[in-house]
């Protein structure tokens, strides 16, 4: 189907893998950058460079002493907006738009430009120093969340519930930016949505997930979701205003034929905004979820739609499948017991089984979870019944 085409992927891990299979089973030429040498879609790539994407400056310039006519520039799971747009921009290929790579980039400038179109926002404050976050604390009676304005993969975002432990968290969440604001934001208690959109001629295809946040407090300060919950089914009135919503900040955004990724606050019928960002995000919902659910599968779509092929009529039906996500954080583990029990575990729901990964993280003799980061891999159930496709993932993790 994409014989002859040469695609460049950013990016070549787990999350990454997907796109890397999916080419090489269509028989694309792939050039793929990973700053590890050992990510696992190097091995599908017949050009590797080997380099970080997001901090060599002179990435754009090896890519081009290759003198390779390269189609179309493809990320999956990687919150590198500004840098999709820049290589995108200099090979003169597709591109997402400048106002969303922009915005994505930055949730202060995303959150001011949603505040100006009447979208509603969590209160924020930016804060430069620790005097600055305790004025604002003292001032208010809520609890917070401090995160970096660039954060990705839950990278220094804290929650705030005592102004002693606030110097500490501001020094930790400092470390995750490369600016020197940070983003101090009311905490809201409600229904956390992710939601996955595919845009394309106009169309938003959507699919929207509950974000499992229940053990947060086994994590404080850090704030870590541990999967959640597919297809997330709400009433129709709620569904409809999601929907607008979606739309509004796809045209704010200036997005046409790509992905959009939000993250929502659902408190009874207000519908918040955390993210807003021009791709797909992580847990394998483009991948695997969107065709387990929806007989669609985002990513080849994506693929096709990067490449300028022929898309015929998409047929986006919900199959009354259930989907649930669970990640392995458990990493204070006896090896023998766990390979033993994961095994029979595996074999036991091999029918239930969309996805699996493990990493070599889960064998690290470190229980401190800091990040989505240190998640050791997942398990992606399928079932008839929500509650059972819960169960089994959750007891699959839970060794």
């Amino acid at each position: 189907m994409f014989k002859k085409k040469t695609i460049l992927i950013l990016g070549a891990g787990h999350e990454q893998l997907p796109a890397y299979k999916l080419c090489k089973k269509n028989s694309v030429i792939i050039i793929g950058v990973d700053k590890n040498k050992h990510a696992p879609g190097l091995k599908y790539a017949k050009f590797r460079i080997i380099t970080s994407i997001r901090e060599d400056e002179d990435l754009i310039k090896k890519i081009k002493l290759l003198k390779i006519k390269i189609s179309a520039v493809l990320t999956i799971a990687n919150d590198i907006p500004e840098i999709y747009y820049k290589i995108c921009n200099e090979l003169n290929l597709k591109n997402i738009s400048k106002k969303s790579a922009t915005l994505g980039a930055s949730k202060i400038k995303l959150y001011n430009e949603l505040q100006k179109n009447k979208i509603l926002v969590p209160k924020f404050s930016s804060i430069s120093s620790v005097k600055d976050g305790i004025k604002i604390l003292k001032k208010n009676k809520y609890k917070f969340v401090l995160k970096p304005t660039d954060g990705r993969g839950s990278r220094g975002v804290n929650y705030v519930n005592k102004i002693k432990d606030f110097k500490f968290l501001f020094a930790d969440s400092s470390k995750n930016t490369k600016f020197k604001e940070l983003i101090l934001q009311k905490y809201i208690k409600g229904t956390q949505v992710s939601s996955e959109s595919m845009i394309y001629n106009g169309k938003i295809f959507t699919i929207l997930s509950r974000r499992n946040y229940r053990n947060m407090s086994k994590f404080y300060p850090n704030i870590i979701e541990n999967g959640g919950e597919l297809p997330f089914i709400v009433n129709k009135k709620i569904r409809k205003k999601i929907d607008d919503l979606i739309l509004k900040i796809s045209k704010i955004l200036k997005i046409e034929n790509s992905p959009l990724k939000c993250d929502l606050i659902i408190v009874k019928e207000k519908i918040y905004v955390l993210e807003a960002t021009p791709r797909f995000g992580g847990g394998f919902v483009a991948s695997h979820s969107s065709n387990v659910l929806y007989g669609v599968n985002f990513l080849e779509l994506y693929i096709k739609i990067l490449l300028g092929i022929k898309i015929n009529k998409i047929k986006f039906f919900y199959k009354n499948k259930f989907l649930s996500l669970r990640f392995f954080l458990n990493r204070n583990i006896n090896i023998k017991h766990f390979k033993k029990k994961k095994d029979f575990l595996f074999k036991k729901y091999q029918k239930n089984i969309v996805h699996k990964i493990l990493t070599k993280k889960l064998y690290i003799k470190d229980n401190k979870i800091k990040s989505h980061v240190d998640r050791a891999g997942c398990v992606l159930i399928q079932s008839d019944i929500k509650k059972e496709a819960i169960r089994i993932s959750e007891k699959i993790v839970n060794f």
